[in-house]
């Protein structure tokens, strides 16, 4: 459940950068001039991610793999090191892998130098399958059935692992605006129901901040300003500006108002990041 979240997480932020953009490299560029504040992003998590998995494809089980891992932590720990380091000692453990990861795509070279989407995702079925009672809960509440819809209403929530509810979040803030059967009153509803407005785990008030944004649900606004004033982690507070940013005219209004209200507590960083975004450069 932990990495299909990862791999959303990943394509929106690809999505909002630009799948051509350096920064989705995994060799991330920090040539002169570059910020290296203006580079976070989730690419070295989840596309490296894909790329250990993709390694693991390569060889002969989980036990061999693991027992490489823990081989390259123990050499390794309290170190500086590199990709390029790593990969020559995968190499060393598994030579007749050279041949693979330098000629055949996806080489190690498109791994590191090209930006985009990865090459290779692991298959995650098994973590679609623990997401079927969030599949299952979103089909209700976008069911036009009064008796489905009901159905909806009674289910206890906190029977949804937490990463069940992020997941279910997430495919909400996929929808259109105006997408969202019920508008208005399903969010009203779901609020009252799940506290999604004062939820005190970032996960879930970041997604229900940008479902509140992307269906321009205007009473909740006020719990999205809360969220971003008990925030200031780039993680966190980026998206939702950018969301406010390209939203409504009230949106944007939050927005600014938000950002002038809370900037001199912000780091620096953080600071520059935001004023970029507003700039329409990030």
């Amino acid at each position: 459940m932990v990495r299909a979240a990862g791999i959303t997480l990943l394509k929106e932020e690809m999505d909002a950068a630009g799948h051509d953009s350096p920064f989705t490299k995994l060799h991330t560029p920090l040539d002169e001039g570059v910020d290296p504040d203006d580079t976070y992003n989730q690419t070295p998590y989840e596309k490296g991610y894909c790329f250990l998995s993709y390694l693991r494809s390569l060889v002969p089980s989980d036990e061999v793999f693991d027992a490489f891992m823990r081989d390259w932590c123990q050499g390794h720990k309290f170190q500086s090191v590199t990709a390029e380091m790593m990969i020559e000692f995968f190499l060393s453990k598994f030579p007749d892998l050279r041949e693979t990861l330098t000629t055949v795509e996806p080489t190690v070279e498109t791994w590191l130098h090209a930006p985009g989407w990865p090459k290779f995702v692991p298959d995650l079925s098994a973590a679609a399958e623990m997401m079927d009672p969030a599949t299952n809960l979103l089909a209700k509440w976008q069911s036009d059935d009064a008796a489905v819809r009901a159905e909806a209403e009674a289910t206890d929530i906190s029977t949804l692992h937490i990463y069940s509810q992020m997941y279910m979040l997430d495919k909400m803030v996929e929808l259109e605006k105006g997408a969202l059967s019920g508008g208005a009153d399903t969010l009203a509803k779901m609020d009252e129901l799940y506290s999604y407005g004062s939820s005190q785990n970032a996960e879930l008030s970041l997604r229900w901040s940008q479902l509140v944004i992307k269906q321009d649900w205007t009473p909740g606004f006020k719990a999205v300003r809360a969220f971003l004033e008990s925030q200031g982690k780039i993680r966190y507070t980026v998206p939702v500006y950018r969301m406010l940013i390209n939203g409504s005219e009230a949106a944007q209004k939050l927005a600014a108002e938000t950002f002038e209200a809370t900037k001199p507590a912000l780091h620096l960083s953080v600071v520059g990041i935001l004023e970029r975004v507003f700039a329409g450069k990030k």
